[in-house]
């Protein structure tokens, strides 16, 4: 699994998982807190996200999301789908 699949698989999903509870709450659901996020409600915690990931104990889940980042860096250039995906072999 690649560190893009495992970052969604894992902390995006359960995020988005909270989405509507997230919505439905009048404490959160205008709110502009970093720390009122469908994140906060899925881990059950009181920090902004990026705060969390830079936490000891999150090291392997902040490498995984920068190398989730760093790949979907490299597929927005202007190649990078058919460079990443080998796409140009495929093609007539």
């Amino acid at each position: 699994m690649t560190a893009e699949q495992s970052e969604s698989a894992g902390d995006l999903h359960k995020s988005s998982a909270h989405l509507l509870e997230n919505l439905l709450d009048p404490r959160t659901s205008r709110s502009e807190e970093a720390n009122h996020t469908p994140f906060n409600r899925a881990f059950d915690v009181d920090i902004p996200l990026f705060e969390w990931y830079n936490q000891s104990e999150q090291r392997l889940r902040l490498h995984q999301f920068m190398t989730a980042m760093q790949g979907m860096d490299e597929l927005q250039k202007d190649d990078g789908i058919t460079t990443a995906l080998n796409a140009r072999e495929y093609v007539l």
